[in-house]
């Protein structure tokens, strides 16, 4: 859920700005995230980017918490 917010906080666009918070009222907050974005799709993509970074950038904190140094970077 953080990553929605955080995906929030960087539309820039007003209308979606004000729609996208109805996502967070579903039991299915991604899956209502994303089809309000479908009428967007190049914020659609940009959600999917960020989340993808915000994954992987979670997963290279852990692993050198834990002494790996990842290699898809």
């Amino acid at each position: 859920m953080e990553n929605l917010t955080a995906f929030l906080n960087t539309v820039e666009k007003p209308d979606l700005k004000n729609i996208l918070p109805i996502a967070f009222e579903s039991p299915h907050k991604v899956s209502a995230f994303r089809k309000i974005l479908e009428k967007h799709p190049e914020e659609l993509q940009r959600f999917e980017d960020f989340r993808e970074k915000s994954m992987l950038d979670r997963i290279e904190k852990w692993l050198k918490a834990n002494g790996i140094e990842p290699s898809f970077r």
